[in-house]
């Protein structure tokens, strides 16, 4: 199986072995290190592996190679090497982040071997060490000094800047959590190394965004690096293998939705009400609660599972305790390459600037629509609508500038039709906005109770209250923010809930209508359409039908219309009177060709059907020849094709009016 990802790089050596004479040195560790713990009795090659040796002081400039024009994928079954060798091309960033790998199988290691108690570990020989964290922080610090590529770093145990003595240019900053959860560590769950890396000797004055890798140890049931790279699409996952080699085994490249929470710092709960109604929200929706009381699990397997969210929400009590730059910003750089958002409320984590060494935050990471809800949950809109919109509009802009050239090239005789796949992306993101304004959760509502409302939809709609909610529909349009609490006020008696219903049963009424499956009401609001594309086309297009233009009933069928009746139900076949009437029989309405059609299965099956009725109006035995019904298809197929084109010009001027209409406070049209 081979990923999406494709990288420019020459396969290189990156760590050749020194020759058998040189004498094998401990590593050197920071000097604010406790020298409690001396590395003396690990020997590099137990440490770091035999494929990894200390490199001459004149590999310490800073390497980078030329990009190659050899074009590799990256291979699941890679090794570790293998595949960073295939990202990219900077040798200092491939050397750090397999040192880094290397510490971690260490640390894998002493976690699983270890018998920890409140401050301390006793090895297996009865041995006391430090405690876990504080020797995974040891061996993290030593393997940065060893791959001779950081020029500071910093933990949560130790947060202040320690020079690991690589260079300032080319070189790279980690700032690192040696053991999330290590608290947990003696109830034998799991816990996990967080780390990212920045360029340069920087790591305040800087963001989440500037990263150039970021990457997380699990240490569970198996032990995995999941790693990301700024210019390699998606997050990468490699397994310990028994023989000690990473191996990669999946890449998240979209982080989809479902219904999966793991939610921390649930005291928040008690003076937060946005979070107690967010949390209520997912257990009325039958949420799967998985929260294993550490960070490093709980959002790994939202990339494992590529779904879910992960919420850890403050309140006045419950101050924040995760920190910026040592979890908060490495994990939202994972999350948001594997596909998925973060969030701290009102921005992305990732964009957040870190001032100070422990700046702390609330966040939440997860898939796009469980991000939108978080934010507008708790502070009424969320940011992510604002951006969708934006990009819209930055579409239609585009769509705007293409139909200009065209009506331009139009004056010179130049045939170019709008394509139709740019109005069919007009149409699916138009509706995508209304549907979810539809069919928005509870919690979308700011500053309101009505989830607790009781709802009055088995009670009947007195005709008074059809006439104020189609009032209200017509005042309220579709991009009216917080639509139902507006609608719901002007009808006295009824809930949002009660409205929303409401409003999806005439969708559905008036949806069989124009299908033909029911005859017309006696009473609809002749100004009121439900479906959005007819609305705008019938309201503003040079091509729609005026009023007077509308025929009665009663009008006679004549032979030519019956015959494209015909045509039209031997493609579409019976009970597509809508594709009947929009391609073939164009001077009927969709209910028109039902009602014809019933009288004419009625005609087929009374075992008259080739007799004519006294009526001088009776065109029901009227049948298409082979010939005639092959030249017709051709005729009709070819009309209606440029008839769909002229449409679609039109339709387009429609659209564009609409976006330029709705998105006017922000944009200036003039600019359009």
């Amino acid at each position: 199986m081979e990923t999406s990802v494709t990288c420019c790089a020459r396969a290189i050596a990156l760590l050749p072995n020194v020759s058998s004479q040189h004498s094998i040195t401990s590593l050197a560790s920071p000097r604010s290190i406790s020298p409690s713990f001396t590395s003396r009795s690990l020997k590099s090659s137990s440490l770091f592996g035999e494929s990894l040796r200390v490199a001459p002081k004149s590999s310490l400039k800073v390497a980078r190679t030329k990009n190659s024009s050899l074009v590799t994928k990256c291979e699941i079954g890679d090794s570790l090497e293998e595949f960073l060798s295939k990202s990219t091309s900077d040798k200092g960033l491939i050397r750090l982040m397999m040192c880094m790998g290397e510490a971690l199988r260490t640390i894998a290691f002493k976690v699983r071997t270890a018998s920890c108690g409140g401050t301390a570990c006793v090895n297996s020989f009865g041995d006391e060490q430090l405690a876990v964290d504080m020797l995974a922080d040891k061996l993290l610090f030593e393997a940065l000094t060893y791959s001779h590529f950081c020029k500071y770093a910093c933990s949560e145990e130790v947060p202040e800047l320690q020079d690991m003595g690589g260079p300032a240019e080319g070189g790279f900053s980690v700032a690192f959590d040696p053991l999330d959860g290590s608290s947990i560590v003696d109830t034998n769950f799991t816990v996990g190394t967080i780390f990212g890396v920045w360029p340069g000797d920087k790591l305040t004055g800087v963001t989440g965004r500037d990263q150039v890798a970021a990457a997380m140890g699990i240490f569970g049931p198996r032990t995995t690096y999941v790693l990301a790279l700024k210019d390699v699409p998606g997050t990468h996952e490699f397994l310990l293998l028994d023989e000690g080699k990473w191996q990669h085994v999946k890449d998240t490249t979209e982080i989809g939705e479902g219904k999966m929470f793991s939610p921390g710092n649930l005291r928040a709960t008690f003076d937060n009400p946005d979070y107690a109604k967010l949390i209520d929200y997912y257990v009325k929706e039958k949420y799967t609660l998985r929260y294993t009381g550490g960070m490093v699990p709980d959002v790994n397997q939202i990339i494992v599972k590529e779904k879910g969210i992960f919420t850890n929400v403050t309140s006045p009590t419950a101050k924040a305790k995760l920190r910026l730059l040592f979890e908060v910003a490495p994990l939202g750089f994972l999350i948001e390459k594997a596909g998925g958002f973060s969030s701290d409320g009102k921005q992305s984590v990732l964009d957040k600037v870190i001032v100070n060494l422990d700046d702390r935050t609330q966040v939440a990471y997860g898939s796009k629509n469980e991000i939108i809800r978080f934010e507008e949950t708790l502070y009424g809109s969320s940011r992510l609508k604002a951006e969708h919109c934006e990009i819209a509009v930055g579409k239609c802009c585009s769509i705007k500038t293409i139909y200009n050239n065209q009506t331009t090239s139009k004056d010179q005789n130049i045939p170019l039709p709008l394509p139709l796949g740019i109005l069919y992306y007009l149409i699916w993101l138009r509706l995508k906005i209304v549907d979810m304004e539809t069919l928005c959760p509870t919690s979308f509502i700011p500053n309101s109770n009505w989830m607790m409302q009781q709802s009055n939809s088995t009670t009947e709609w007195t005709k008074e209250e059809n006439k104020r909610f189609e009032s209200a529909l017509a005042i309220y349009d579709e991009t009216t923010p917080n639509r139902w609490p507006k609608v719901a006020a002007m009808i006295p008696g009824k809930s949002i809930l009660d409205v929303m219903m409401q409003y999806k049963e005439l969708v559905a009424d008036v949806t069989d209508i124009e299908a033909g499956l029911v005859p017309n009401p006696r009473h609809f609001a002749s100004s009121f359409t439900l479906e959005f594309v007819d609305r705008q086309i019938h309201t503003f297009s040079k091509r729609g039908k005026s009023c007077d233009q509308e025929r009665k009933k009663g009008v006679p069928w004549t032979e030519e219309e019956h015959r494209r009746f015909l045509m039209g139900l031997e493609k579409y076949g019976k009970g597509d009177w809508r594709n009947i009437s929009r391609n073939f029989v164009i001077s009927k309405t969709p209910t028109q060709v039902a009602s014809h059609a019933q009288k004419y299965y009625l005609r087929q099956l009374s075992g008259e059907k080739d007799r004519k009725r006294p009526s001088i109006h009776d065109i029901t035995t009227v049948h298409l020849t082979n010939d005639e019904f092959l030249n017709n298809k051709l005729m009709y197929e070819e009309k209606s094709c440029m008839s769909s084109l002229e449409r679609s010009t039109s339709t387009a001027d429609v659209l564009i009016g609409w976006w330029n209409n709705s998105c006017g406070a922000l944009y200036d049209n003039s600019t359009l």
